[in-house]
């Protein structure tokens, strides 16, 4: 399972366009992520914070390999992005 984030954006609510620079975040850019799901967001210009579920490739903690590899271990994310346009 591979999950970034990504955005689109609508004028009408029912139309959408996907922006052409995602993902904005790459699963790849966090140590140790499988995936970010769900994510919701706060804009306080010109930061955007980014709530997800962050799904681990590995045990996060190195101690129980085996119960990580029957069960889904996520915690809460957060991602900052910055517009450095102004």
């Amino acid at each position: 399972m591979v999950e970034d984030i990504g955005y689109a954006y609508s004028k009408d609510g029912f139309n959408f366009t996907k922006f052409k620079g995602n993902p904005v975040i790459r699963h790849e850019d966090v140590p140790n992520c499988a995936a970010m799901a769900e994510v919701h967001f706060l804009i306080e210009y010109p930061r955007i914070y980014c709530y997800h579920t962050l799904r681990y490739r590995e045990s996060p903690d190195q101690k129980n390999d085996a119960w990580f590899e029957e069960s889904w271990i996520e915690h809460l994310g957060i991602q900052i992005l910055e517009d450095k346009q102004e």
